[in-house]
């Protein structure tokens, strides 16, 4: 199942993508992440796994599967039988931007495997409130 939601943003693409691409940040102005931990240090890579804490969900393990830079960044989050080297999948996030006028387009998407749509307005909540919040910090910003 894929889900997504999009925002129009009125700052530069860059400074979206900073701001996205901090995920340590994240708590700072998302409500849809608690904590965030970076599992090896440096900058973000494809290969960099960090343990995200969410409400009512226990910490996961996102690992970075994609990165343009400043249009899109992407990661999934592990199950975890794959942390034990058992399979493979798991929920896969993306967030593309776009240049919209002098602002940003952003738009999440999630795809999730399964019974996902047994849960599918909190999981539109969800995007709707990290845009929400990217957006309300990003436009601070400016």
């Amino acid at each position: 199942m894929l889900l997504h939601e999009t925002i129009r943003i009125e700052a530069p693409p860059r400074q979206v993508w900073n701001v996205t691409t901090d995920v340590l940040r994240w708590p700072v102005w998302t409500p849809t992440v608690t904590s965030v931990r970076a599992l090896e240090e440096g900058e973000i890579r494809i290969g960099a796994r960090f343990a995200l804490k969410q409400p009512m969900q226990a910490e996961a393990v996102w690992e970075v599967t994609e990165l343009d830079p400043p249009h899109r960044f992407a990661w999934r989050r592990m199950p975890r039988r794959a942390l034990e080297g058992k399979t493979t999948g798991g929920v896969q996030a993306v967030h593309a931007l776009t240049p919209a006028g002098t602002g940003t387009e952003n738009r999440l998407e999630l795809e999730m495997p399964g019974l996902a749509w047994l849960i599918l307005p909190l999981l539109r909540r969800a995007l709707r409130a990290e845009n929400a919040g990217l957006k309300k910090h990003c436009e601070i910003k400016t």
